[in-house]
């Protein structure tokens, strides 16, 4: 598995709560964003799942060359089968609604909205989720209504949104949400009580990468 932006951009995003003690990565692929994770909140223990067995293979062999390999298990296993409870619920889902239905490739496969869309990974993972828990997942920008729609009438309420686009005058193409329980469902960039709501461009308009998305990746990037 590639590591893309987005994994990138979601391990550098997420803000796991200071009191949280036991992560999940779904569909945890080469294992990036774990050990991203690992490497910004030294006390959190993270459980690493994926249904494809390579991946899980590969994950395993790079946490165990990492330094936070204490805190880091891969497991096989399918998200509809996980039973335990998590402080801080993290994915980058597949994220294709539709398109092919033979898959030559487990990147092909991992990107295919099958049992893992956003929408799922919500439902199942607010039954998962510990009292004052949270999700964090990356979704294509134009399914981002929909699923605030859902959340509605949900436990969960977003409590952070980071659109994203390649650079200013581009439509938006990715986006970025963490949601949580017992969180107000009210848009205002300015109150940190509720949810706010941020862009970010990957490149300048002279095509060089922003000053904010060096500041937000620059602990995982040597070149930044």
């Amino acid at each position: 598995m590639k590591v893309g932006i987005d994994a990138v951009i979601l391990g550098a995003w997420a803000c796991v709560p200071p009191t949280a003690v036991n992560v999940l990565d779904v569909g945890c692929g080469c294992g990036v964003i774990s050990m991203m994770i690992a490497q910004r909140f030294p006390k959190v223990f993270i459980k690493a799942i994926d249904i494809d067995e390579e991946s899980v293979k590969e994950c395993s062999y790079n946490f165990k060359l990492c330094e936070w390999r204490d805190r880091l298990n891969a497991e096989l296993c399918n998200f509809n089968d996980e039973t335990d409870k998590f402080d801080y619920i993290i994915s980058n889902p597949p994220y294709f609604e539709d398109g092919l239905k033979q898959f030559d490739s487990s990147r092909l496969i991992a990107r295919h909205q099958g049992d893992l869309s956003p929408l799922e990974l919500l439902k199942r993972g607010e039954l998962l989720l510990n009292d004052n828990g949270k999700i964090g997942l990356v979704l294509p920008y134009n399914q981002l209504e929909s699923l605030l729609s859902y959340t509605e009438n949900s436990k969960l309420k977003p409590c952070r949104i980071l659109n994203i686009a390649g650079r200013p005058g581009l439509e938006f193409k990715r986006s970025f949400l963490e949601l949580g329980k017992n969180t107000l469902n009210k848009l205002d960039e300015r109150d940190d009580c509720v949810c706010t709501n941020e862009i970010l461009f990957i490149e300048n308009r002279n095509g060089e990468y922003s000053d904010e998305y060096k500041i937000l990746c620059k602990d995982f990037y040597l070149k930044f």
